[in-house]
């Protein structure tokens, strides 16, 4: 019944959020590094300018 829909509807939910938020770390992390070896590199070419 009603009851029923409502907690798979919640439980669905729960996991798409688990997911999402799963992704927006790896995402932050992907970033991170990017901006490192940017950083890094940039700290190169002002070294051996």
């Amino acid at each position: 019944g009603d009851k029923y829909e409502s907690a798979s509807e919640l439980s669905s939910t729960n996991t798409n959020g688990k997911t999402l938020a799963l992704m927006i770390i790896t995402n932050a992390k992907v970033l991170l590094v990017l901006e490192l070896i940017n950083a890094y590199v940039i700290a190169l070419i002002w070294y051996y300018l």
